[in-house]
């Protein structure tokens, strides 16, 4: 049985102490002695669970009868209502202490090569001087990467790019969206509204 199993058992039998320096518990029995020694971190984490837990008992109980005073015509008692509130934000409290909730983990983020964003930046640039004059105040664009695909066989590295363009000033509030797919043929960056991912699938 591992040393963390041990001490759990222990717990379960015996009452929380303070332990003497290092050694937190000697378990014996007709046959057998078992002498844990832990570090004093854990014996400190498992101390502070024990006192969360009798807390949190303590704090179910009073609860409890806060909201049977409640039903029995306290609910106009503005304090008992505040101590109910009270109470059941200190229970979510200490769940979260002794069950933290996982955090997932972040996704991977695909690092752009400077020249994809200079030449995103350089499509994004030329679709808005399709649909605006290049000298007009309040003209803008943007390109952003949605998603990435890696290569696949003969279908190369996709990014999927929106781009949004517009103007912007005190006559007028233009905006407008296109999606546009980038990658590599022949060792140079070019783009289509379609993906090639598409285009294979075909």
């Amino acid at each position: 049985m591992k040393a963390k199993e041990v001490i759990k058992q222990y717990f379960k039998d015996h009452p929380w102490t303070s332990p003497e320096g290092n050694e937190l518990a000697i378990r014996k029995s007709d046959y057998t002695i078992i002498d844990v020694t832990l570090t004093e971190e854990l014996a400190f984490e498992e101390g502070m669970k024990q006192a969360i837990s009798k807390a949190k008992k303590g704090i179910e109980e009073t609860l409890e009868c806060e909201r049977q005073t409640f039903d029995d015509g306290g609910e106009q008692d503005k304090n008992i209502q505040g101590w109910i509130e009270g109470l059941e934000y200190a229970l979510r409290e200490l769940q979260l202490v002794l069950e933290p909730e996982e955090t997932p983990e972040p996704e991977p983020v695909a690092i752009i090569e400077p020249s994809l964003q200079a030449y995103m930046d350089g499509v994004a640039l030329n679709i808005l001087y399709s649909n605006f004059y290049k000298g007009m105040n309040g003209i803008w664009s943007r390109a952003e990467v949605d998603d990435h695909w890696e290569q696949d066989g003969d279908v190369p590295e996709v990014w999927d790019v929106t781009i949004d363009f517009g103007c912007q000033d005190d006559t007028r509030n233009e905006s407008y969206r296109e999606k546009m797919y980038f990658f590599k043929k022949d060792g140079e960056w070019t783009c289509d509204d379609v993906s090639p991912i598409d285009e294979e699938g075909k």
